[in-house]
């Protein structure tokens, strides 16, 4: 016959491997949390790993033989390429008639692999200067029609973009941002 579930408030499945995706979409993954003790549960409280997460409980009180959803978003946008593990831990309380009100933790596991098609290095850049400076970002794009950066723009008169033609296999392309010495003074983030 089927094993029967444990008698407890657990998670059947309590690692999702997601192997390989794209950074950028949010990546959602919804775990089903069931109550199969004899008494009620009670979610006390939910901790991220990462400030990337994002936990969402369908239900905070599970009376005995009732289940609920427990949806993680990861932001996969600040998150660097390469293998990652994140955690959620739902902290609950379990009280069953009779017997003194048991604290327990269950320990929810999501892991990725993320890969970039295009990503543009450095992220963020920041000029602290009084003279001219120059920074320069490089877009790349791994897919096999890989776009081509026709134009950058800036929103300051003293910050000037100049895009350099594409080359190589994968496909890479730098933009210069130049920050003319009549700046003036201050900090510039683009």
């Amino acid at each position: 016959g089927q094993p029967q579930p444990p008698a407890t408030f657990h998670a059947p499945a309590p690692l999702a491997a997601k192997g390989d995706v794209k950074a950028g979409p949010l990546l959602t993954h919804v775990f089903d949390l069931f109550n199969n003790s004899g008494g009620s549960v009670t979610i006390t409280k939910l901790e991220a790993g990462c400030g990337c997460l994002q936990p969402t409980l369908a239900a905070q009180m599970l009376p005995p033989g009732i289940q609920t959803k427990l949806t993680v978003e990861v932001n996969t946008l600040a998150q660097p390429d390469g293998m990652h593990r994140w955690q959620v831990t739902v902290c609950y309380k379990l009280e069953t008639p009779g017997a003194p009100a048991v604290n327990g933790e269950l320990l929810l596991n999501l892991t990725a692999n993320l890969s970039r098609d295009v990503s543009v290095s450095p992220p963020q850049v920041a000029f602290s200067t009084a003279t001219e400076a120059s920074q320069v970002l490089t877009v790349a794009d791994k897919r096999a029609k890989p776009l081509t950066v026709t134009k950058a723009a800036s929103s300051s008169p003293h910050l000037v973009v100049e895009v350099k033609p594409a080359a190589g296999q994968p496909r890479t392309q730098s933009v210069t941002l130049k920050l003319l010495a009549a700046a003036p003074a201050g900090g510039f983030t683009s």
